[in-house]
C-alpha cells in the first residue's frame, strides 16, 4: 500500500509543472472496485481531487495526492427463488341429467319446465307447433290464437285442425273455436285426446273439424270472424299433484269455402301464438321446423 501512495505522490509532483494555459483539467476520480486513484495533470493552480471519490477540482496550491480507494466488496449472488407449487388439477364437471328422450310428459328431453330452449333429443314433430300448458286448476283454458283481417266465415267455412295428443288423458281435451271483431266467442266441442278418440304418441295426427259457418255464441257474428283458434284445457281432478302439465301437437290449419292461407308451419309459427288476454297463461307456442 505504502508504494501505491508514493507513486501517486510522484505523480501529482509533475501535475505541479504542468503549463496553466490549458482551463479543461480533469479532477482524479475515485477508484472503483479497488483501483488507485490517479492524478490527472490538472490546470493551472489546480490541483488534482482527492483520491477515493472524485473529488472536485481544487484552485489555488497543488492537491494533495489522492489516497486509493478501497476495493467495494463483492456482492453476494442472490439466492435463487423457489419454484412455484404446480396447480391442482381442477375437478371434472358433473354430466347433466339426461333428458327423458321423449317420454310422454316432456317429449323434447325437457328442462324441467314449459320452454324447451336448448333441450336436447329430437323434435316430437317436424313442420308443426308444440302447444304446453300447466294446469293449477281444473277446466281453466289456455287459448292458443291466429288472427287475420275480418273475414266472412257465414257459408259453409270450415276451419280443420290436425292434433296428436302426447299427454293422453280422458281428461285432457281441446276444442277449436273462432272470436268477431267484437271478441264475441263461439266453439266447438271439445274433443278428449285419449286412446279411445284415435290419439297417440306416436301415431298419425287426428283431423278435429271445426264448422265456423254454424257456430253460435252470444252475440258472435260468423260474417265478422277476426280470428280462430285452439283451447287446452284440464278437465280432472288436480289434487294432490298441485299441477297438471299437458301437451298438445298441431300439424296444421286448413280453410274451407273461404280464402285464408293454410297454416302449414313449415319455417315459422305463422303468428300461432297464445292469446294472453284470458285464460291461463302458464303456456307457450314452440315451432319446429321441417
Amino acid at each position: 500500500m505504502r508504494f501505491l501512495v508514493t507513486v501517486s505522490a510522484l505523480a501529482m509532483a509533475t501535475g505541479l509543472f504542468a503549463a496553466c494555459g490549458d482551463d479543461s483539467g480533469d479532477g482524479n476520480e475515485g477508484g472503483t472496485g479497488g483501483t488507485a486513484g490517479r492524478g490527472n495533470g490538472g490546470a493551472s493552480g489546480c490541483g488534482g481531487g482527492v483520491g477515493g471519490s472524485g473529488g472536485s477540482t481544487s484552485c489555488g496550491g497543488g492537491g494533495t495526492a489522492g489516497t486509493a480507494g478501497t476495493g467495494g466488496t463483492a456482492g453476494t449472488g442472490g439466492t435463487a427463488g423457489t419454484g412455484g407449487t404446480a396447480g391442482t388439477a381442477g375437478t371434472a364437471g358433473t354430466g347433466g341429467t339426461a333428458g327423458n328422450g321423449g317420454g310422454d310428459d316432456d317429449p323434447d328431453a325437457g328442462d324441467g319446465g314449459l320452454s324447451d330452449a336448448g333441450d336436447a333429443g329430437s323434435a316430437p314433430c317436424t313442420g308443426c307447433v308444440e302447444l304446453r300448458a300447466t294446469f293449477a286448476a281444473d277446466d281453466d283454458p289456455s287459448f292458443f290464437i291466429v288472427q287475420f283481417d275480418a273475414t266472412d266465415m257465414s257459408e259453409d267455412t270450415t276451419a280443420t285442425f290436425r292434433l296428436r295428443g302426447l299427454t293422453l288423458d280422458d281428461q285432457v281435451a281441446a276444442s277449436p273455436f273462432a272470436n268477431d271483431s267484437d271478441f264475441s266467442f263461439a266453439a266447438g266441442p271439445f274433443t278428449a285426446l285419449s286412446v279411445a278418440n284415435g290419439f297417440d304418441t306416436e301415431g298419425e295426427f287426428v283431423d278435429v273439424e271445426f264448422d265456423v259457418s254454424s257456430a253460435t255464441g252470444t252475440n258472435f257474428d260468423n260474417e265478422d270472424v277476426i280470428r280462430v283458434g285452439l283451447q287446452v284445457q284440464y278437465t280432472g281432478g288436480i289434487g294432490a299433484e298441485a299441477t297438471q302439465d299437458v301437451v298438445v301437437l298441431l300439424d296444421s290449419i286448413s280453410f274451407a269455402g273461404v280464402d285464408l292461407d293454410d297454416l302449414e308451419f313449415a319455417d315459422d309459427a305463422q303468428g300461432f301464438v297464445l292469446d294472453t288476454g284470458f285464460g291461463n297463461l302458464n303456456a307457450e307456442v314452440i315451432h319446429h321446423p321441417e
